[in-house]
C-alpha cells in the first residue's frame, strides 16, 4: 500500500525551530528585540517551508524597514548573508562570528543606521558592505563623507544605482582628497551647480536630457578655468541655437575664442559683439566695393580683422584695394595676395598702397603682349633686308 504525506501549516505550528545556543548566549542579549523576532521568524521560515511565503512584516506587525534593518544587522554579525536584495534572498550560515563583519558592524553601526532611511527598501549585500568598509579603511573617507556619497549618488542616479558606480565615485573622491563631510558638501555643491548649468545649456539648445559627464566637465571648464558667468554662457547658447547642429563641442570652440579675447561677463560680451558687428559691416562694404555679391563669412571677416590688427592696414587702403579687385575673377583672393605683399614690403599707408596698385596694373598691362599663333618670329639685320630688296632710307625730296 502506497501512502503519501503532506505537512500543513497547522501541523507545522506544533513543530520546533532549532536555534543554536550560541545565538541565545552570544548574540540575543545585545540585539534589539524586534531584530531578534525577525531573525527567529526568518529562521522558522527557512526550516519550515510551509511558512516561507509569509510576510514577515505583517506577521510581526512591524515595518518593512525594520525587517530590512534586522537582516542587515544579523548580516553584520555574520549569522546570515544577503545574496540578493530584489527579490530578497537570504542565506543562513553557522552561528559563528564573521571575522569581516563582526568587527566592522560595531564600528560602523551608526553609519549603517543612518543609511537606512536613505536606502529605503534597498538592502546592502555582504559584498556591498565590504566595499563600503573599504571606502573608510582604504580610501580614507570619513563615515560622514560616505553618508554624503550615498545621498549624492542616489539623488542623481536613483535608488537602484549600482554599487560599482558608488565605488568609482568613492575612488574619485579619494584621489581628489575629498575625505570629510565638509569636503563632500563643497564638492557636491559645485558639481550640482555645474550639472544644473550644463542641463540648462542643453535645454537652450532644444535637448531634453541630462548632460553627460563630458558635457558637465566642459561647463565646469567655462565657469572655473575661463571665468565665464552663467549669463554669458546662456546668452551665447541662445544666440547660436540656430546653428545647423548645435552641441557642446560647437559651443566649446566659441567659448575658447571668447576666452582668448578676455570675455568673462555680459558687458565684455556686448563690447565684443559690437566690434564684431562693426567688422561684419566693414567686410560687407568691402565686398560691395569689390563687386562681390556674396556675404562675407566668418573666416573672411577674421582675415580682414587680421589685416587691420596684425598687419596694420588702414580701412582706406582696404577700400582702395577692393576697388582694384573689382572685375577680377577671384576678388578676395586678389586682395589676400596683395595685402600679403604689402605687409612684406612694409607698405602701411594709402599713398604707398595706391602707388603699388598702379605699378602692378602697369606691369600687368605691359605683360599682355599679343601672341600670333602659327607664326614664327625672326630677327633680321639691315644687310639681310637689303638682300631681299627692303630698305628703310628716307626718300629724297624731288
Amino acid at each position: 500500500m502506497t501512502i503519501t504525506y503532506s505537512t500543513e501549516k497547522n501541523a507545522a505550528l506544533l513543530g520546533f525551530t532549532a536555534v543554536s545556543n550560541a545565538f541565545i548566549i552570544e548574540f540575543a542579549k545585545d540585539a534589539p528585540p524586534e531584530y531578534i523576532a525577525v531573525y527567529l521568524y526568518a529562521l522558522m521560515q527557512c526550516q519550515h517551508r510551509s511558512f516561507e511565503n509569509d510576510d514577515i512584516a505583517a506577521a510581526l506587525s512591524c515595518s518593512e524597514e525594520t525587517v530590512i534593518s534586522a537582516f542587515e544587522y544579523w548580516q553584520g554579525k555574520g549569522l546570515l548573508t544577503i545574496l540578493r536584495s530584489s527579490p530578497l534572498h537570504v542565506e543562513f550560515g553557522r552561528t559563528t562570528v564573521s571575522p569581516v563583519f563582526s568587527q566592522s558592524e560595531g564600528k560602523y553601526a551608526e553609519l549603517l543606521k543612518s543609511l537606512r532611511p536613505v536606502l529605503g527598501t534597498r538592502i546592502l549585500s555582504a559584498s556591498d558592505l565590504k566595499k563600503v568598509y573599504d571606502w573608510i579603511e582604504i580610501f580614507g573617507l570619513t563615515e560622514d563623507a560616505v553618508y554624503a556619497l550615498f545621498v549624492h549618488c542616489l539623488d542623481i542616479k536613483g535608488a537602484r544605482v549600482p554599487i560599482r558606480y558608488l565605488d568609482e565615485v568613492a575612488k574619485t573622491w579619494s584621489d581628489n582628497n575629498i575625505l570629510t563631510a565638509d569636503d563632500a558638501r563643497e564638492y557636491i555643491t559645485s558639481t550640482t551647480e555645474h550639472h544644473g548649468g550644463a542641463r540648462a545649456v542643453l535645454k537652450l539648445l532644444g535637448m531634453k536630457r541630462n548632460p553627460t559627464e563630458a558635457e558637465v566637465a566642459l561647463y565646469k571648464k567655462w565657469r572655473i578655468q575661463y571665468g565665464l558667468t552663467p549669463e554669458v554662457i546662456y546668452e551665447v547658447c541662445a544666440t547660436n541655437v540656430s546653428a545647423g547642429n548645435p552641441s557642446f563641442a560647437y559651443l566649446s570652440a566659441i567659448m575658447d575664442s571668447m576666452h582668448e579675447k578676455g570675455v568673462a561677463n555680459t558687458d565684455e560680451l556686448a563690447q565684443i559683439r559690437k566690434q564684431q558687428d562693426m567688422l561684419t559691416d566693414l567686410c560687407r562694404r568691402l565686398f560691395m566695393k569689390a563687386g562681390m555679391t556674396s556675404r562675407p563669412n566668418a573666416q573672411q571677416c577674421e582675415r580682414v580683422s587680421l589685416w587691420l590688427s596684425d598687419y596694420h592696414m588702414t580701412e582706406e587702403m582696404l577700400f582702395a584695394l577692393a576697388e582694384a579687385a573689382s572685375g577680377k575673377s577671384q576678388p578676395f583672393s586678389f586682395m589676400c595676395k596683395t595685402v600679403a605683399r604689402w605687409n612684406e614690403s612694409d607698405i602701411h599707408n594709402l599713398q604707398d598702397a595706391k602707388a603699388d596698385l598702379a605699378s602692378a596694373h602697369t606691369s600687368s598691362v605691359s605683360s599682355k603682349t599679343p601672341i600670333h599663333k602659327g607664326f614664327m618670329r625672326h630677327n633680321y639685320t639691315e644687310s639681310d633686308l637689303s638682300h631681299i630688296g627692303i630698305t628703310f632710307d628716307d626718300d629724297d625730296d624731288e
